[in-house]
């Protein structure tokens, strides 16, 4: 049987995408995505993600009020938007959101 949960969090850190199975995650926080995304390939030691975990996203979708085009850290590989889209996520904003509500009414 599969459930759906949508979980609220107030920032979002490349863990909450890595670990969390078949769950729509809802962001609170202003400028999501500000802080870009670590090198998904680099290992640690024992040969596990250093900055994730687990190689691959695992929640269901990834709704954000307002999405930062631009990223700066100094950890940064890639964009929040690239890598959802290099790991086929479903990533909505609240325009999309909206758009979707008014569509279903």
């Amino acid at each position: 049987m599969n459930f759906l949960c949508i979980v609220l969090y107030f920032i979002l850190n490349v863990e909450i995408m890595t670990a969390y199975p078949l769950q729509i995650l809802a962001l609170t926080s202003p400028m999501v995505g500000n802080y870009g995304v670590p090198n998904p390939s680099t290992m640690d030691a024992y040969g596990l993600p250093e900055f994730f975990e687990s190689s691959r996203i695992h929640a269901a979708a990834l709704l954000v009020q307002d999405y930062s085009l631009h990223y700066s850290h100094w950890n940064a590989h890639m964009s929040l938007g690239d890598w959802l889209k290099q790991e086929a996520s479903l990533h909505l904003t609240l325009e999309h959101v909206r758009h979707l509500t008014f569509e279903s009414a």
